[in-house]
This record gives C-alpha cells, sequence and structure tokens, in this order.
C-alpha cells in the first residue's frame, strides 16, 4: 500500500485552514450535543431529492431531536455554494412529535440567529459555502394543552413490525373477508395474530400471504397520518372497535392506497422500511375457526 502524506500546516492554504476549523467545531458539537450523541435521528434525503431547491448528490441533510432540542444539519460537499429550501416532511413532525411552530434557531458554526417557520412539508431557506456545513438548532416549544390530544400510549413498538401488522390485517381481510384481529402480539424478534376465517387456509393460500406481503413492503408505500374527529372518521373504519374511552380526535394512519386505520403507534415512513416478512407458521382451530399467522420481520 502506497504511504499517505499529509500537507505541513505552513503550506495550508485559507480554504485549508477554514476547512479545519470547520471539521473541529463539527467533531466538538458531535461530543457535546446531546441531539447528536443521544437524539432520534430523521432522514430528510427521500423528500428532497426532486424539489429543485436542493442537490442529493452533493448534500446530505438530516434532523437530530433529543427533548425539546432539534437540530437540522445539511452539508455540502461540493465546491460550490448552494441556496437551498429543505422540506421537513410531515412525517417528522408526527415521527418526533414536534409542533408547528416559529422558532428562533441558532446555526451552531457561526453562532448566527435566524427566525424560521417550522410547518409540515415546507422548506426551510438557507445558503451552504463549499464543503461546509449548515446546524441549525432550535429550541422547541412543548405542545400546549389545547391542542390535539390523544389517548395515552404505553407501548414501545418495534415500527417495522407494526406496520407490518397494518399490512397483514388488510391482506387477510382481501383474501379471506374476514375481519382485521381481534388478538396480535407484535414484537421485535416474533410476533402472532389470529384471524377468524370460514374455512382453514391451504398451504398454497399461507404461501401467497407471505407473497403479498413482501410484494407490498417492496412497493414503497408511503405511511401517513391524518386527524379526524371522532363523529366523522373515513369509510371502512369500524368504531365498534374503538375503545370506550377514545379521545374526540383520532390519528388514522395510511398506508398508501392500500389500508386505513385508527392508530397511535409508531410506524416507518414507507414499507420498503419494514424489511421482509417471514412467516414462522400457523396454528388452525376448527372449532372457533381461528386461523393463527407467526411471523418475523427480517432487516
Amino acid at each position: 500500500m502506497a504511504a499517505t502524506h499529509t500537507l505541513p500546516k505552513k503550506h495550508w492554504t485559507n480554504r485549508s485552514w477554514t476547512l479545519n476549523q470547520v471539521y473541529t467545531r463539527v467533531l466538538k458539537l458531535a461530543r457535546t450535543e446531546k441531539c447528536v450523541s443521544d437524539g432520534e435521528f430523521f432522514d430528510l434525503m427521500y423528500v428532497n431529492n426532486n424539489t429543485g431547491r436542493f442537490d442529493p448528490h452533493h448534500e446530505y441533510a438530516f434532523l437530530r431531536k433529543f427533548n425539546e432540542e432539534l437540530l437540522l444539519v445539511v452539508a455540502n460537499f461540493s465546491g460550490e455554494m448552494h441556496n437551498d429550501a429543505v422540506v421537513i416532511p410531515g412525517h417528522a413532525f408526527e415521527y418526533l412529535g414536534i409542533m408547528e411552530q416559529t422558532v428562533d434557531a441558532v446555526e451552531l458554526l457561526t453562532g448566527e440567529w435566524m427566525t424560521v417557520k417550522l410547518k409540515a412539508d415546507e422548506p426551510v431557506e438557507m445558503t451552504v459555502e463549499p464543503y461546509n456545513v449548515k446546524i441549525f438548532k432550535f429550541e422547541l416549544k412543548e405542545m400546549e394543552e389545547d391542542k390535539i390530544v390523544l389517548n395515552e400510549h404505553h407501548k414501545d413498538e418495534f415500527p417495522p413490525a407494526h406496520t407490518a401488522e397494518h399490512l397483514l390485517n388488510q391482506t387477510m381481510v382481501r383474501m379471506f373477508g374476514c375481519e382485521r384481529s381481534h388478538n396480535a402480539h407484535i414484537e421485535r424478534k416474533k410476533s402472532k395474530m389470529s384471524f377468524v376465517v370460514d374455512h382453514k387456509p391451504s398451504r398454497q393460500e399461507e404461501k401467497e400471504i407471505e407473497k403479498r406481503m413482501n410484494e407490498l413492503i417492496a412497493a414503497d408505500l408511503p405511511v401517513t397520518f391524518d386527524f379526524v374527529d371522532r363523529d366523522h372518521l373515513p369509510e371502512g373504519i369500524d368504531a365498534s372497535r374503538l375503545p370506550d374511552d377514545v379521545s374526540d380526535t383520532i390519528r388514522i394512519v395510511r398506508i398508501g392506497d392500500y389500508d386505513v386505520c385508527p392508530c397511535i403507534g409508531r410506524h416507518v415512513r414507507s414499507t420498503s422500511q419494514i424489511g421482509r416478512f417471514e412467516m414462522l407458521g400457523t396454528n388452525w382451530d376448527e372449532i372457533t375457526k381461528t386461523f393463527r399467522v407467526r411471523f418475523k420481520i427480517v432487516q
């Protein structure tokens, strides 16, 4: 292997010194900012690929959130200046629990302040220097009491398996004309769901279930959310299955045009993030006409 040589600092250009200062500050922030070391991550590339105000071939954008702090990071790996408009999708607000708001932000490398309107599916505008990065830190406002109130949720779901649960429910409804599962245990390592159907599914039908699930996953269907009044549920949702103490506002989860269902749990952004659906086995109870599916998600 050929030896590598580092140019002595006395020969550095002004650009070299500038880049060294930037990289030193970035490494320091990686050690000191809780959003970086302990925060939740949200990739912004999938929604900014074709906006015309962002260069996905030479730039990278993402969010990090810890408690009420949010970082918006936009890196420019090209030798040209970019005037960007980085879109933060509605799914990021849902996934990270962010309220739409106008907030002051500090750019951590320069100390400059700006006022930003954080709004779902709206862009945040900025200029990013060549071979540089912008790191905006937002001090978020807490969700106000008069905002949307949902039922308490104490589960910590594995999002890929939880989204697969919705897909499997709808697949069984379409294949067998049954109701959604009344008995489901969804876990990271393996899950099981029970359905009441009019006959014992054949081995061929079991293989078809697995095939359809993996086709839906590969289709990369978007997972989106709506909020509706409980007296105005979308068509096809059985209100009798909602709990007695359901909140006035209900979150509706949609998976493309394939499934719609009330849910307050965590999900992936699109089905391609689920992984592979693998059936582990099935059980049939002839007396109750109950068909149990055991499966796992392989990533």
